[in-house]
């Protein structure tokens, strides 16, 4: 119950800036935050993701210290980063996130496959390099409803957009394989 609660929270974290700024001081909403990442970080944070919790929980104490919006706001960009950074490592060193949960539901991947996954995590790097800048334009322009729009609705959306793309392409790389 309180991870779902701590995920809730995570996924609701635009509209919960967009409300909470000018109702509450950006150290309580960042410190109610950074409670959040904790709870997820201590219900068992899975491989690979205690990391991500732990600098995201470090990130909102930093924002709660400073006790200014901008470092609410500035966490989309953080992630984007953060995002970017892990995929971009496993393509130095590989597998690629995309192919390990490739290998997930096929263990025996194909040269063609792997190479596939490659691919796949590149758009992602560029995707994450792409929205963060958005998403920091968006800090930087200093509009909260521009940027409660962008992070809290566009944003989703356009990770739905490239999630679905990629799973309709996919399946043609699969159908291509077999049929090789």
């Amino acid at each position: 119950m309180r991870n779902g609660l701590a995920v809730l929270i995570t996924l609701l974290y635009p509209v919960l800036v967009y409300w909470g700024i000018g109702q509450v001081r950006p150290r309580y909403l960042a410190l109610g935050l950074m409670l959040a990442f904790l709870l997820r970080w201590k219900r068992g944070a899975g491989e690979g993701r205690g990391g991500f919790l732990i600098a995201g929980g470090a990130f909102f104490a930093a924002a709660g210290w400073v006790d200014h919006s901008l470092g609410l706001l500035a966490y989309p960009v953080f992630v984007n980063a953060a995002f970017l950074a892990l995929f971009a490592h496993s393509l130095l060193n590989p597998p690629t996130i995309a192919e390990r949960l490739a290998r997930l539901e096929e263990p025996d991947l194909p040269p063609q496959g792997v190479a596939y996954t490659r691919k796949v995590t590149l758009v992602w790097c560029g995707f994450f390099l792409g929205n963060g800048l958005i998403s920091a334009l968006t800090v930087w322009y200093g509009d909260i409803a521009l940027w409660g729009l962008y992070n809290g609705l566009i944003s989703y959306i356009l990770i739905g957009l490239l999630m679905g793309a990629e799973m309709r392409v996919r399946k043609r790389v699969r159908k291509s394989l077999r049929h090789a």
